[in-house]
């Protein structure tokens, strides 16, 4: 059940759409958002901002400053969309390391809400944002990505591998398709089809206790292109899947969850634990 919905927020396209999720999600569970500003360190402690106080007399403090000013406006705009929507929200700010200042405040979170970029977005090209990225890699908490774009969720497609992480993300995913009403359907990708079976029913009887319509795709093939293909192919708008597999290679090269957060068109739900 979610009751504590992080979302970090700094005024982009992206957070603004994670923003419509997050109120969406809250209505649906009556929760409360705690909207983040984090000052991002690196920008006004860095090299580059000594670099340019020597050129145009700009000193850390005014940059703190500005950037300060610019995270209430932020939080208040955030503020008064939840108020509009009937949904109870609390703000904060913090100064330091972005990804680990959200990581640090989603202690009290049961979800966090974000886009895949911050506001370098618009020059990302398809490479995931790093805070994105440190987010996945070290929250304990489930973490929604979303894109550029809002779509309503209508189905869900749950990636299931009976690794630790996706038998955590499974619930959750299960709770949700449940609260919104939604078929989900669950897909097994193996290079050994007998042995996938008996997971693929293992993850549709789960489901199915939930009270929800689930379909089932076994498939043989490069786990992050069959996953991709079958988001496509079932016209889902919400991946859901455990992070980085249960692996010492694929935590460390994160090739899987990597490719699906970059390319995936929808919202990509993820739990590393």
């Amino acid at each position: 059940m979610l009751k504590n919905i992080l979302l970090p927020t700094d005024g982009s396209d992206y957070s603004l759409t994670a923003s419509k999720y997050a109120i969406e999600l809250a209505k649906l569970y009556k929760a409360t958002i705690h909207g983040l500003s984090v000052v991002n360190v690196k920008l006004t402690q860095g090299q580059l901002i000594a670099d340019l106080g020597n050129i145009v007399s700009l000193v850390p403090s005014q940059l703190e400053e500005v950037l300060q000013d610019k995270g209430k406006i932020v939080l208040k705009e955030l503020k008064e969309a939840c108020e509009t929507a009937g949904v109870r929200c609390n703000t904060s700010s913090s100064m330091g390391i972005v990804g680990k200042a959200i990581c640090d405040k989603a202690r009290i979170a049961d979800l966090i809400v974000m886009g895949k970029h911050g506001e370098s977005g618009k020059w990302a090209g398809p490479l995931l944002g790093s805070v994105a990225e440190t987010v996945v890699r070290q929250a304990d908490k489930p973490v929604l990505l979303v894109s550029k774009e809002y779509q309503p969720i209508d189905r869900m497609l749950m990636a299931y591998d009976s690794g630790k992480s996706a038998n955590h993300m499974i619930r959750v995913a299960a709770d949700l398709a449940m609260n919104l009403e939604v078929p989900i359907t669950a897909l097994v990708v193996s290079d050994d089809l007998e042995k996938g079976t008996p997971v693929l029913e293992e993850a549709k009887r789960y489901l199915e206790a939930y009270g929800i319509q689930v379909d089932t795709l076994l498939k043989d093939g490069v786990p992050a292109a069959e996953i991709l293909l079958a988001a496509k192919d079932n016209n889902v708008n919400l991946i859901a899947m455990g992070a980085y597999g249960h692996n010492i290679r694929e935590f460390l090269l994160g090739s899987i969850t990597e490719h699906v957060m970059r390319e995936a068109s929808c919202p990509v739900l993820l739990y590393r634990c």
